[in-house]
C-alpha cells in the first residue's frame, strides 16, 4: 500500500482514537520516543511522578494501561505479545507515528520517555531486565533538547536533578553493555543538567565524572579521560569516599599515565589503587592482582627490571595462595615474567615461566590465538640459542607456523620470522 494511503487511513484512525481516549491517542505521540518494540506497563509507570494529566490516567494502574493498549490493539496499531507482558508497534506504523504525528521534536514526550527509562534501570538490576531495557536506553540518546520541563510543571524546581539522575542511570546501563557512545552522550547530559544546577561536588558529579572517565579511556579518548579522571579524583578528595568504582579509576589511570610515558603518576596511581584494595577486599582479589600486574609492566616498561620481577612474582604468588579465582592479567603475568627472565639470560626459568602461560592461554583462548601464537614463537626463540633444545625449538616453530597458518596467514611478518627460523635449524638457510 502507498504510503500517503496508508497515512490517511492512520490519521482518520488517530482521530478517531483521540475521541475514545485522551491518553491512547498520546501514546502513539510518546511512542516514537521510546523503541518500536517491547513498551509494557512497569516500564511507563516509573516515570508517573509530576507526569501529565494523561499519563498519570494511563498509568494509574494496570488496568488502565491494558485498557489503552486494548483500544490500540482494536484498530491494529500495536499487537500485544504471546510470551511476555509487552506490546510491539509495526515498523510502517511506527514510521508514521514518528514523522507524521510528531513532525518536530517534542521536548516534553522526549523527557517523559527519558525519566520512563531512567527511572525504570534500578527497578531490576538484572541482566535479563537490563537487556529488555537495552533498546529503550539506546533511542534516548537520539535526543539532545530535554531541558524545558512539562509545560504544565513549570515550576518543578527539582527537574534539572531528575534528568541528570535518570541520565546517569542510562549511561550506566549502556556502559554495562559496552555501548561506550551512547554512554558517553549520557553522562555528557547528565553533566550539563548538573553544571546548570550547582557546582557543589556531591554523589551524582563524582559518579559521572569517574565512570564517563572510563568510557573515554575505552573510546580512546586519551587527554578527555585524564582531565574527567582528574575533577573525579578531586571530588572523592573532598567526599572522603573509596569503593571499588575509585580503585578502578586509579588502576584505568595508572595505565593511561604509563601509556603517556609519566612514570611517577602512573606509579602513583597504582599505588592508590593496592592501598585502597588492602583496605576493602584485599591484595588477592582479581582486581588487585591485576593492578599489580599493571604496576610490574610500568616498570618494565622503564627498565627498572628487579622492580618489575618482583611485582610479577608477588601477583603470581597472591593467586596461588588466595582463593581459586582466575583473574584475566594472570598468563599474561606469566609471558612478562618469563619475557624478563629471557632478557636476563635465565633461560631455564624463562622457558618454564613461558610453558606455563602457553598452557593457559591455550587453554583460554586456545592454540591459534595470536596472543598463544606470540608465547609459542617466544620459546621456539628461547630454545633455538641452546643446541641441547633445537629439537624443542623446531616443534614451536612448526607449532607456531600451523597457528598462523589457520589464523592470521603465512604472509604475516611474524609468520614469516618462524618460517626463516625454522629453515635455519633445519640447515636450509
Amino acid at each position: 500500500m502507498p504510503c500517503h494511503i496508508l497515512h490517511a487511513i492512520l490519521n482518520i484512525s488517530y482521530e478517531s482514537i483521540k475521541q475514545t481516549n485522551e491518553s491512547a491517542g498520546k501514546l502513539l505521540r510518546l511512542w516514537p520516543y521510546f523503541d518500536s518494540q517491547d513498551l509494557w506497563y512497569w516500564l511507563l509507570a516509573k516515570g508517573k511522578e509530576n507526569s501529565p494529566e494523561w499519563f498519570t490516567a494511563l498509568v494509574k494502574d494496570k488496568e488502565s494501561f491494558e485498557e489503552v493498549m486494548g483500544i490500540l490493539c482494536d484498530y491494529s496499531l500495536v499487537h500485544c505479545h504471546s510470551n511476555s507482558d509487552g506490546f510491539s508497534m509495526h515498523d510502517s506504523i511506527y514510521g508514521w507515528s514518528s514523522h507524521v504525528l510528531n513532525p518536530r521534536h517534542d521536548v516534553d514526550m522526549a523527557r517523559l520517555a527519558l525519566m520512563c527509562v531512567g527511572s525504570s534501570v534500578t527497578a531490576q538490576p538484572t541482566p535479563v531486565y537490563w537487556r529488555r531495557l537495552f533498546l529503550h536506553a539506546q533511542k534516548c540518546t537520539l535526543y539532545d533538547d530535554i531541558s524545558s520541563p512539562y509545560s504544565l510543571h513549570d515550576n518543578d524546581h527539582d527537574h534539572d536533578e531528575r534528568t541528570m539522575i535518570a541520565s546517569v542511570n542510562i549511561a550506566d546501563l549502556l556502559r554495562i553493555q559496552d555501548n561506550f557512545e551512547g554512554a558517553e552522550r549520557m553522562y555528557e547530559r547528565a553533566l550539563q543538567e548538573y553544571e546548570k544546577k550547582t557546582r557543589q561536588e556531591h554523589k551524582y558529579p563524582v559518579n559521572i565524572f569517574q565512570n564517563l572517565s572510563l568510557v573515554y579511556i575505552n573510546l580512546g579518548k586519551v587527554k578527555q579521560a585524564e582531565k574527567m579522571g582528574e575533577r573525579a579524583l578531586r571530588g572523592i578528595e573532598k567526599l572522603g569516599r573509596e569503593g571499588t568504582p575509585t580503585l578502578d579509576l586509579f588502576n584505568n589511570l595508572g595505565t593511561l599515565y604509563g601509556d603517556r610515558g609519566d612514570f611517577e603518576k602512573a606509579r602513583e596511581m597504582f599505588m592508590k589503587a593496592l592501598q585502597g584494595y588492602d583496605r576493602t577486599i584485599g591484595r588477592k582479589d582479581k582486581a588487585a592482582l591485576t593492578t599489580l600486574h599493571n604496576l610490574g609492566m610500568l616498570h618494565y616498561n622503564h627498565g627498572k627490571w628487579r622492580e618489575a620481577e618482583k611485582l610479577y612474582v608477588l601477583a603470581l604468588q597472591e593467586n596461588e595462595e588466595g582463593p581459586k579465582t582466575e583473574y584475566s592479567s594472570r598468563p599474561d603475568t606469566m609471558m612478562c615474567l618469563g619475557v624478563l627472565f629471557w632478557k636476563q639470560g635465565k633461560l631455564d626459568d624463562a622457558e618454564r615461566m613461558l610453558s606455563q602461560a602457553f598452557a593457559e592461554k591455550r587453554r583460554l583462548l586456545g592454540p591459534n590465538h595470536p596472543s598463544t601464537l606470540q608465547i609459542i614463537h617466544s620459546l621456539g626463540d628461547i630454545c633455538s640459542n641452546q643446541y641441547q633444545k633445537k629439537g624443542k625449538a623446531i616443534e614451536m616453530y612448526t607449532l607456531a607456523l600451523e597457528g598462523y597458518r589457520q589464523s592470521i596467514g603465512l604472509d604475516d611478518p611474524e609468520a614469516q620470522k618462524a618460517a626463516q627460523n625454522l629453515l635455519r635449524l633445519r640447515g636450509g638457510g
